[in-house]
């Protein structure tokens, strides 16, 4: 999923240079026939979108890094417990408490 949001990204920016390479074209045909489908307006809106759209990919990016060594201390905490569960079962000192019988 990571890589089909940054592949959209990098469209999104490929797409801006071709629009505005061809809306400054010297070739009048070219200009004119990009200007038919897609008015300047219509390229600053897109832009915008475009930038709205990376603001937000990039501050996802970096509140999930942010977090990342929270979460793995959070993980490995909790492994360590279950592992030590495990061996007190498996000693027999004590039964599983999170696994439901049927």
């Amino acid at each position: 999923r990571n890589a089909m949001l940054m592949d959209v990204c990098r469209e999104c920016n490929v797409c801006i240079r071709w629009l505005i390479l061809h809306t400054q074209s010297n070739n009048k045909k070219i200009r004119e026939i990009v200007l038919q489908k897609f008015s300047k307006n219509n390229l600053l809106l897109f832009i915008l979108k475009c930038a709205q759209f990376e603001f937000v990919l990039k501050t996802t990016y970096i509140s999930l890094l942010e977090s990342k060594e929270q979460m793995w201390n959070v993980c490995k905490n909790e492994s360590g417990e279950r592992m030590k569960e495990l061996s007190e079962y498996f000693s027999g000192e004590k039964a599983l408490t999170r696994v439901k019988k049927k």
